[in-house]
């Protein structure tokens, strides 16, 4: 919709300007692949709908082209727009090549609010289940409670994420992390139970083994998993 009236002007040297300022919203389609370490080109095109080139031409004035200094879009950093002019054939309406004025600009996503909101909780939540390897294989109550434990907080914090994660049928980077938390949680969960299985049998020095060796395993795999996700 239009802010103000139109302004048409005419200078000493017969250039005739015309203003119109009008207020639009705007859609972009973004590739969430890379979320949230993702970065996308904007472009805003303007055209005419029935005169073509023979008609109509645009030309970018740079010391109008441009944006506010105050320009911003919460979570994302904007970059410096650039301003082009392309000649583009259409079919409908008559047909012909069109001039085309675009401008683009790149925004990539701050990482602070997913790092502090998302990343550091579940980081969290893992360490609190390597604990279940720190401990003596006689610890079986601890060992399964602490299990038990991470798995359901792990449930409770998926939920919460559900207003940050974006909404997409495929894929991103924060969900390979996600499910590689899942994997990780599980598999302390499961050295809990096959040590409790191993303690009840006396079988403590297989037990023993099984929790040194997953206790490194652990680690391996869960930096493994950080860099598949958000590195590779």
């Amino acid at each position: 919709k239009k802010l103000y009236e139109d302004v048409t002007t005419i200078d000493g040297n017969g250039l005739i300007t015309a203003i119109i300022r009008v207020l639009a919203e705007v859609s972009e389609t973004f590739d969430l692949r890379e979320f949230p370490r993702d970065s996308h080109v904007v472009t805003l095109a303007l055209w005419p709908m029935l005169s073509n080139e023979s008609e109509l031409l645009f030309t970018p004035l740079k010391s109008l082209t441009g944006q506010a200094e105050t320009f911003s879009v919460s979570g994302w950093d904007v970059g410096e727009g650039e301003a082009r002019i392309l000649s583009q054939r259409r079919e409908h309406l008559g047909g012909g090549q069109f001039s085309r004025f675009e401008y683009q600009f790149r925004m990539r996503r701050q990482l602070g609010f997913f790092f502090y909101r998302a990343f550091v909780p579940l980081v969290l939540i893992i360490f609190m289940a390597w604990t279940v390897f720190l401990l003596p294989s006689p610890e079986i109550r601890s060992k399964i409670s602490i299990g038990v434990t991470s798995i359901l907080t792990l449930i409770a914090y998926q939920f919460a994420l559900a207003n940050v994660l974006p909404r997409i049928s495929y894929l991103t980077r924060a969900d390979h992390f996600i499910f590689g938390s899942w994997i990780l949680v599980s598999l302390a969960l499961g050295n809990a139970i096959f040590t409790s299985c191993m303690v009840h049998q006396e079988k403590l020095e297989l037990a023993s083994k099984v929790n040194a060796a997953g206790r490194w395993a652990y680690a391996v795999a869960f930096l493994l998993i950080l860099g598949f996700a958000f590195v590779l």
